[in-house]
């Protein structure tokens, strides 16, 4: 016989129920697709555990849990009472953001909205999710060295009761330095342009992935990769020089295409795609479009008869593009297109 089992858990809400049921999915899920009745018996003894463990991170050390077995078939459901039990409230709660950085606006946001009070029930991820905000934003910023001088988590589950202290250094903040592009046909100075940034500005990781974006939507390349080089000689000056390998696109692009529509019959195309016409940037796509739409009749006989009073079409296109300024957000370009119709007639034949 295949055993299933359902679980479900009264008594509780909001974060600690999420929180509950997905370590009881996690348990059920190791069991696999085809558990035996000891393991259904196994998890239904477990579980408790488990749902006291998924409390404690919102306050509640002293859960009373009521565990109800039934079997229907080969359905057995296991249901959990909770009564969590009262929640530890914070005791004291603090956060200081000291060092060179800690006057700039987005420090002093992150410690004005810093969401633990006291006597707010215990929440240990608004505690994680604190320190993770302030190292990331330390990181983005260009605080390379930034860290945690205390980080204090202390919970009294006698007296119900807990103790937050963190105290951020933010360290000194670090420049872009000199700016490295991989040999490709475009010139150095033509890249640059692409730059969010110049070397001297402050470190901006969000800069970085806005640089990386723009290149790989340029058209050139094929990949891009935008590192960030630190070492002991660069730490000790505050400086990040930036090394970007681009892997260009082939110097020429050929693309074929087949396809049958109801308006336009038979369509195929051929397509050259140029992305260095010069070291400036300026590309090219040329690309020639035949359609020719036929009429049948007769299909039930042994002779298929074509209307041949139906043109062929053969459109050829030119399109050349010449970057401007910011060539990630300007591009002017220059369109030509030729296009001819030819009908097929007895004269032709």
């Amino acid at each position: 016989m295949q055993w299933h089992i359902s679980e479900s858990i009264s008594g509780i809400s909001g974060l600690p129920y999420d929180n509950a049921m997905l370590r009881l999915r996690n348990i059920k899920r190791e069991l696999g697709t085809n558990p035996s009745a000891n393991d259904l018996t196994a998890f239904y003894h477990q579980a408790p555990q488990a749902i006291a463990s998924a409390l404690k991170p919102y306050g509640y050390f002293k859960p009373e849990i009521t565990k109800k077995l039934t079997q229907q078939g080969s359905i057995i459901s296991a249901t959990y009472h909770i009564n969590p039990g009262p929640q530890a409230k914070v005791r004291i709660a603090s956060l200081s953001i000291n060092g060179p950085g800690s006057n700039q606006t987005y420090f002093q946001e992150l410690q004005q909205q810093f969401p633990i009070k006291p006597n707010d029930g215990l929440n240990t991820s608004l505690y994680d999710k604190t320190k993770e905000s302030l190292i990331t934003t330390a990181i983005n910023h260009g605080y390379l060295r930034a860290r945690f001088t205390e980080t204090t988590l202390e919970i009294n589950t006698r007296a119900n009761t807990a103790i937050i202290r963190l105290a951020f250094n933010t360290g000194e903040q670090f420049a872009f330095g000199n700016i490295h592009f991989s040999p490709t046909p475009l010139s150095t100075m033509f890249l640059r342009r692409y730059l969010p940034f110049k070397t001297g500005d402050p470190f901006n990781n969000t800069l970085l992935s806005k640089l990386q974006d723009q290149l790989g939507n340029s058209q050139y390349f094929d990949q891009v990769i935008v590192s960030p080089q630190v070492s002991d000689q660069e730490d000790s000056r505050h400086v990040v020089p930036i090394d970007i390998q681009l892997n260009p696109r082939k110097k020429r692009n050929y693309k074929l295409s087949l396809g049958y529509g109801s308006n336009n019959g038979i369509r195929s195309s051929a397509q050259l795609n140029l992305p260095f016409i010069n070291s400036q940037g300026h590309r090219a796509t040329t690309s020639l479009t035949l359609a020719k739409k036929f009429a049948f009749s007769d299909l039930n006989h042994d002779k298929v008869t074509v209307d041949t009073d139906y043109p062929t079409e053969a459109t050829l296109q030119l399109q050349y593009f010449i970057p401007g300024k910011n060539p990630s957000k300007e591009m002017f370009s220059v369109e030509t297109t030729i296009k001819r119709t030819s009908f097929y007639t007895e004269a032709g034949r």
